[in-house]
């Protein structure tokens, strides 16, 4: 009821859970577009169909065509309206950030040329911007994480919690370029885009040849961004070590 509204508004409460077996719900893709668009009734106009982003559609996305997604500045400008807008609740905002990640992801890794990869730190830094400035929708990207494996899915996935976990840690330090750690836990695995599709995705046991080839991926994923100029000292780091172990065992070294 409108009293409700205004007590939960009153209140502070930014965001409420929705029983839909017991509420008559409007879907949340109308919801999002009327707050980024003006209703034809407000403008007097007849508004033309205008595709809802990615990002509210749902995380499950497929691999783009190759050469369809290179949006060096499509991309972050419609993250960044999105993320920027008050009227937008942060879970709804968490979810565009993670969707619009698994797009960049996969651009990335399907053809790890210069342009995707300055595209896809591009739009690293603005999440990392984001989860730094905006708690209450880190919050919420620890929710919708998944447990998918699939290389895409999981790249994203280690990006988003490792970013967070380092927002706790270094909390308040100036000595650590938080966007360069965000694009090496987001491109950690770029070295796999070199491992045959079939050994990556293989369901039983590696032989001990498949396994030797899998462990290059860390340096296969240096040399990339050696070669198209996006290697840091941070990225070298994690891309290089995120397999390595504190007593010394791991892989490569």
């Amino acid at each position: 009821s409108e009293k409700q509204i205004k007590k939960i508004l009153h209140d502070g409460i930014k965001e409420v859970n929705v029983d839909t077996s017991k509420s008559e719900v409007i879907k949340e893709r109308d919801l999002f577009r009327d707050v980024l668009e003006p209703r034809a009734e407000d403008t007097g106009q007849i508004r033309k169909d205008i595709p809802l982003p990615d990002s509210q559609i749902g995380t499950e996305i497929p691999p783009p065509e190759p050469g369809e997604f290179n949006p060096v500045e499509l991309i972050s400008h419609e993250l960044r309206e999105t993320i920027e807008n008050t009227r937008i609740p942060p879970r709804t905002k968490a979810k565009a950030v993670y969707t619009h990640s698994i797009r960049m992801m996969t651009n990335v890794l399907e053809e790890p040329n210069t342009e995707n990869i300055l595209s896809g730190k591009k739009m690293v830094y603005n999440i990392v911007d984001h989860i730094l400035a905006d708690d209450d929708t880190a919050q919420c990207m620890t929710l919708i994480t998944s447990h998918d494996y699939y290389t895409y899915t999981h790249s994203v996935n280690v990006g988003m919690l490792s970013v967070l976990l380092a927002k706790s840690v270094f909390k308040g330090k100036h000595d650590h370029n938080m966007r360069e750690l965000g694009a090496g836990f987001f491109l950690h695995d770029l070295g796999k885009c070199d491992i045959p599709h079939d050994l990556i995705n293989k369901p039983g046991r590696l032989t001990a040849k498949e396994w030797d080839l899998m462990r290059t991926h860390p340096t296969c994923g240096e040399k990339i961004l050696r070669e198209t100029g996006h290697l840091t000292s941070e990225c070298s780091l994690i891309v290089m070590q995120h397999h390595e172990r504190e007593d010394g065992t791991g892989y490569p070294q």
